[in-house]
């Protein structure tokens, strides 16, 4: 099984522990305090089919899954279905009925209710939704943007135990979806409702998790706060989904007073010793050095001397590419290393391919990760 994710110790829990195709994955959220878990991870991961095992809308093969005390699916006999577990369901295409009006698409799952209770319920979910006011418009008449608020309204308004939301804002263009990332997070919480959101967009992932989950090739691999998540990946695997710019295989060569000095293809490079290890450091150990583009420096003057505690790595320029507000420049330190400058920075230099420079990367920002998943 991949690694147990726990999000609080409260007793009011949703557990998953299963094997359904390719996913082999334990979650366990705690549902008394309202938050945002992120499920995040590369297309194919697994993460909709553990939402819509979750949702009860696919089967499980094995394992069981469980809110609380009440077991809701075990393989076998055991199976409640989703019109029964009170979770609130966001489609990445939002399935609002187009013919329907807004009022009737919120309301459509408190039919049984008395007339009057629906509508001031209705009309609750809407405010909470911040679109007061729309019951009677159509829903072609809406905005990406309001359609995404009216699915969010049709959700919350059974007052659901749980939100599970795919890829919510996936159907929308960039402008709506940059704009409506915090929105949807303010929205999530002013409604109290715990929320697991499943999505494989990093700056996505960024905005919304109060936790992250991150899940490859249907194992759960790290969990955590997402800013710790994504500046210390635990493996190699984790290191390339959050976008690690660098990633090399190195060994260790020795360690010492807080520091470990490694070989990394032909280079040799300090880092600050890691204190998420389980088990110490020792010579002759594979491990994988991570660094972000953005902690590497670049000196048109190879022989400059460099600030303490910074690695001092001469290095020829192998590529320039220029990105959509930055531009990448790849390096050949020793090993492949990439750097990121402004257009002014990289005038300023005046590097071309081929140019010898001088890489400074502070000892602090090597991130050391496992070469493979434990």
């Amino acid at each position: 099984m991949g690694a147990a994710v726990s999000v609080g110790t409260a007793s009011k829990a949703l557990r998953l522990d299963i094997r359904h195709r390719r996913v082999r994955a334990r979650l366990d959220l705690d549902l008394e305090h309202p938050g945002i878990t992120v499920l995040f991870g590369p297309s194919g991961a697994g993460k909709t089919t553990i939402i819509r095992c979750l949702a009860g809308l696919d089967r499980i093969s094995s394992g069981t899954i469980t809110l609380g005390p009440t077991l809701w699916d075990d393989g076998g006999r055991t199976f409640v279905p989703a019109r029964r577990r009170n979770v609130g369901y966001l489609f990445q295409d939002l399935a609002l009925f187009p013919h329907l009006n807004v009022a009737e698409n919120v309301g459509y799952g408190l039919k049984r209710m008395p007339r009057a209770s629906r509508q001031a319920i209705i009309d609750d979910a809407l405010r909470t939704a911040e679109v007061p006011g729309f019951q009677e418009r159509i829903v072609a008449e809406l905005s990406g943007g309001e359609a995404q608020r009216v699915a969010l309204a049709r959700a919350i308004a059974p007052r659901p135990d749980v939100l599970l939301l795919d890829e919510p804002l996936a159907g929308l263009d960039d402008p709506t979806r940059l704009r409506l990332r915090s929105e949807l997070r303010r929205l999530i919480l002013h409604a109290g409702i715990p929320a697991l959101v499943v999505t494989h967009d990093r700056d996505e992932a960024l905005a919304l998790a109060d936790q992250l989950v991150v899940l490859i090739d249907g194992a759960v691999h790290q969990t955590g706060p997402p800013a710790e998540v994504f500046d210390r990946p635990a493996d190699a695997m984790v290191a390339r989904v959050v976008g690690m710019d660098t990633i090399s295989p190195a060994r260790v060569v020795s360690v010492d007073r807080g520091t470990v000095r490694l070989r990394v293809g032909e280079a040799s490079v300090v880092a600050d010793l890691p204190s998420w290890r389980r088990h110490p450091l020792a010579a002759g150990e594979a491990v994988a050095v991570c660094l972000r583009g953005g902690d590497v420096g670049l000196r048109a003057d190879p022989g400059s001397a460099a600030p303490p505690d910074t690695n001092s790595l001469p290095a020829v320029v192998t590529g320039i590419i220029e990105e959509a507000s930055l531009i990448r420049v790849q390096v050949d330190a020793g090993f492949p290393l990439v750097c990121f400058l402004t257009r002014r920075e990289l005038q300023a230099l005046g590097l071309t391919g081929g140019s010898r420079v001088l890489v400074l990367v502070h000892r602090r920002s090597v991130h050391l990760a496992e070469l493979a998943p434990q």
